[in-house]
């Protein structure tokens, strides 16, 4: 029987999502990232598991979203699928490599950026911020010269 309270005890790894889940659509097309899968009697694994995060780090280059689930490893875990593919066989990572060193598009007169959405967020929620400070900005601006004119009028 377990001493830690329910709020302290770590969840199943089948019960929390896996950390390709939100990405691998985008990843499937540019990498040939797998689509997640676990069989009935396969088995989920945790995400925040030493040799899943050692393996997992080397695919930042690949995946840069991965960076920003590794910090909260803890929450995700990792399908059969992608336990497969990433953590206990090293071919994927190796074609990756791989494809990597081929020449590629001179891509230096293109101006890529990106942004993941996250950052796109809260940016938009800071340009929000900086629009409704705008709005009162002027609003007391024109308090301002109504006070002025009521002044002037004494």
């Amino acid at each position: 029987m377990s001493h830690l309270s329910p709020a302290q005890q770590k969840p199943k790894p089948e019960a929390l999502p896996c950390i390709f889940s939100k990405i691998v659509t985008k990843y499937n097309k540019e990498i040939g990232l797998s689509f997640c899968e676990t069989k009935k009697k396969q088995t989920w694994r945790n995400a925040s598991a030493p040799e899943a995060i050692r393996r997992l780090e080397l695919f930042t280059d690949f995946i840069p979203e991965l960076t920003d689930f590794l910090l909260e490893s803890y929450h995700y875990s990792i399908c059969q699928q992608h336990y497969n593919e990433i953590v206990s066989k090293n071919q994927f990572y190796q074609r990756l490599c791989h494809e990597n060193k081929r020449p590629q598009i001179d891509t230096d007169s293109i101006s890529l950026e990106i942004i993941d959405s996250a950052s796109m967020i809260k940016f938009e929620k800071i340009k929000e911020l900086g629009e409704e400070l705008q709005q009162k900005i002027e609003e007391q601006k024109r308090e301002i010269s109504e006070l002025k004119n009521q002044i002037s009028g004494y």
